[in-house]
């Protein structure tokens, strides 16, 4: 060690002894939210979840007048039991049993199809889905205490281009643009081949 810190040893030697060389650790800073507060917070977000970070960080400056960052204020809400997802639209004409009926229905196409139907000895399993890209951001988190999800809005403006995805469970996964959603656009999008390698 340094000279003074050898000294400054040697004094609080001789004026404590051992007890003298212990360190003296403080307490830090308090908390800015008291036990009681940080109570009345999770109490509020129990009513009005689920919230995004920013809101959250609103409540707090305006019930209790305290700031904090985000990165901070997650560790806060992780401690109060809240979790958070970045959530996908849930349309709201979804049926509460929709995993059942994919299953039932992926069940019922595999069964139906003929081996004579497959003259090129493969069959690929996808998802096929289309979308409107839409200006809105749908990346933030939101905070709950169960897993928390968002309405399907209606869009304010929209793409012209619908894009179309073919999801392959086995194959290759297809992306494609096309000018609407008409049936057409569907029947010209399927012709790309998933089975075919890239």
């Amino acid at each position: 060690v340094s000279t003074p810190t050898a000294s400054r040893w040697i004094d609080r030697w001789n004026d404590g002894a051992v007890d003298g060389l212990r360190p003296e650790f403080s307490d830090g800073r308090p908390p800015k939210l008291d036990e009681h507060q940080r109570e009345r917070l999770r109490e509020v977000l129990e009513q009005h979840q689920p919230l995004t970070t920013h809101e959250v960080q609103r409540l707090i400056e305006d019930a209790f007048n305290v700031s904090y960052s985000q990165r901070h204020l997650s560790r806060i809400l992780k401690d109060l039991g809240l979790k958070y997802a970045i959530p996908r639209p849930e349309s709201p004409d979804r049926p509460d049993d929709a995993e059942e009926q994919l299953e039932e229905r992926l069940e019922a196409a595999l069964d139906d199809l003929d081996d004579d139907a497959v003259t090129d000895g493969g069959v690929v399993v996808g998802f096929l889905d289309e979308a409107w890209p839409r200006p809105t951001d749908n990346s933030r988190r939101l905070w709950a205490f169960e897993k928390p999800t968002i309405q399907k809005e209606t869009p304010t403006e929209n793409f012209d281009d619908v894009v179309f995805g073919f999801y392959a469970l086995n194959g290759r996964s297809v992306v494609d643009c096309k000018a609407d959603l008409s049936k057409e656009s569907v029947g010209d999008f399927f012709p790309q081949d998933p089975r075919e390698e890239s």
